[in-house]
């Protein structure tokens, strides 16, 4: 974010009681309540989540200096970082790893035993439990670095950028729920019935669904906390993002 504004920068300097970091914080918390009034008047999900995931990764751009690789480790990095409310981001979710290895584990462990129109989360017991039980039989068919790779793969933080890559790609969110009064991921089973080339389909599966709302208060959450880490540390929240970016001229970071 950007204020463009053009400074007189003798005038400031003069200033003994000017603070351009305190200035920045301020204008950037007057930005984001501007923001967040402006998307709250859409209904249309995906646009509400579009803005909530452009100011995660504003603000992980801006931390990490633009970097210009393993963008999914910055954003990933910077909201475990500097979010404060949710400690699941780093378990693996057991219910999206089942179906990307459905093939290996379904001989083996299937999701019968979860209760038909029962609600989990990322934390109950039984879910925890399927998350190491199909670690180990992942383990045993394919090894050990293996299975590490896929359970970070699924971990809630990496499940949240996917939902970010298909938002901005496809702008599209499936797995997004506007239940009101949840406010951390959920799970719940689902019936389908959908057209191959064979004929219909029809059948039950589990999903793992975001809140709307979740997103936003994470996004909102690692806000507060990056402008108390540059009022802490005496740094404009904007540093990185000035006028003297080489993309501003030629167009490319690099």
């Amino acid at each position: 974010m950007s204020d463009n504004r053009v400074w007189d920068i003798g005038i400031l300097l003069e200033d003994k009681t000017f603070d351009y970091v305190e200035y920045s914080v301020n204008s950037w918390r007057e930005w984001i309540c501007r923001a967040m009034d402006e998307v709250e008047k859409t209904e249309v999900k995906e646009i509400k989540l579009l803005t909530y995931f452009s100011i995660i990764e504003m603000m992980a751009q801006e931390y990490y200096d633009f970097p210009t690789k393993s963008l999914q480790g910055t954003f990933t990095k910077f909201v475990l970082e500097f979010q404060n409310r949710y400690d699941f981001l780093e378990l693996t979710d057991p219910i999206t790893l089942y179906y990307r290895e459905e093939d290996m584990v379904s001989a083996t462990v299937g999701l019968a035993d979860l209760e038909d129109g029962g609600i989990y989360y990322p934390k109950s017991d039984i879910i925890r439990k399927k998350t190491d039980t199909l670690k180990e039989i992942i383990t045993e068919a394919k090894g050990e670095e293996y299975a590490n790779k896929k359970a970070t793969e699924h971990r809630y933080i990496d499940l949240l950028y996917r939902v970010r890559c298909r938002l901005s790609h496809e702008f599209s969110a499936p797995h997004m729920s506007l239940k009101q009064n949840a406010h951390e991921p959920y799970y719940i089973n689902c019936s389908r019935q959908y057209v191959t080339k064979t004929g219909i389909v029809s059948d039950e599966v589990w999903k793992l669904l975001f809140p709307t709302c979740f997103i936003k208060e994470l996004c909102l959450n690692c806000f507060d906390n990056y402008l108390e880490y540059c009022l802490r540390n005496h740094v404009p929240p904007n540093r990185h993002n000035g006028m003297d970016r080489f993309c501003e001229l030629s167009w490319y970071s690099r």
